[in-house]
């Protein structure tokens, strides 16, 4: 299996918990089309997003013209005030569970979430990089890791959408 790792991009700074992406942001989104295209992602036969309108915004123009729903998940919403760090970590091991169980080795899947879901994500998987390097810490808005998953996790590239 082939996971896609993205940050949501760039969002409006308002006092919304749920704000919109900016003009920028919705062009990062926009440039995710021709990252498919010129082959520098490959094309996902799954799009996950959190609930919030952000990452909804950042897969919505590629599922647009890839003809696929982005399936919006609470698995991938950033933590809340509510919850503790053992309940927002289990969420995050329950939608690796979820990805491991439901989706064949050769489905190529995209998600699209937060910073803290992402850091927690990275905390938790068995890799052969050690992603909690320092270079991994830092994701700017449109950010993603591409991993396959064999026995363990191997990561194949990091890098963001350019604009």
């Amino acid at each position: 299996m082939k996971v896609i790792l993205f940050r949501h991009a760039e969002k409006e700074i308002v006092g919304s918990s749920n704000p919109p992406l900016t003009q920028r942001g919705l062009q990062q989104a926009k440039k995710l089309i021709d990252e498919v295209r010129s082959k520098k992602l490959p094309e996902p036969q799954v799009m996950m997003v959190s609930p919030r309108v952000r990452s909804q915004q950042t897969f919505s123009p590629l599922a647009d013209v890839l003809k696929i729903k982005s399936i919006a998940t609470p698995l991938l919403d950033e933590r809340t005030s509510k919850e503790t760090s053992e309940d927002f970590r289990r969420r995050v091991q329950e939608l690796l569970v979820l990805l491991q169980m439901d989706y064949p080795n050769d489905e190529c899947i995209y998600l699209c979430t937060h910073y803290d879901w992402i850091q927690e994500f990275l905390s938790i998987v068995e890799c052969t990089t050690d992603l909690m390097h320092a270079k991994y810490h830092h994701w700017n808005s449109c950010q993603w890791m591409w991993l396959n998953k064999k026995e363990l996790w191997d990561l194949v590239k990091f890098d963001h959408v350019k604009i």
